[in-house]
């Protein structure tokens, strides 16, 4: 099985580098490949929505967090 998490996970950690260089935008397009592939991806999330609420960049991180937890509504 790691055959296919592995891959999956090195881009939530691709995503959570590029957060942590500034880029946001190719961070959350990063991560919305993640929550594409296992939407409410909690390891992503609890990782992202801190930091970007530090960056002010509430936007996104409202975004990130809605897209996650439409996956949890049901």
């Amino acid at each position: 099985a790691a055959y296919l998490t592995v891959p999956h996970e090195l881009l939530v950690y691709r995503a959570r580098a590029l957060l942590n260089a500034g880029k946001v935008e190719e961070a959350m397009e990063r991560a919305k490949a993640v929550l594409a592939i296992t939407p409410g991806h909690f390891d992503l999330v609890a990782g992202m929505v801190p930091q970007l609420d530090r960056m002010g960049r509430k936007k996104e991180a409202d975004e990130l967090f809605a897209l996650a937890r439409a996956a949890h509504a049901n």
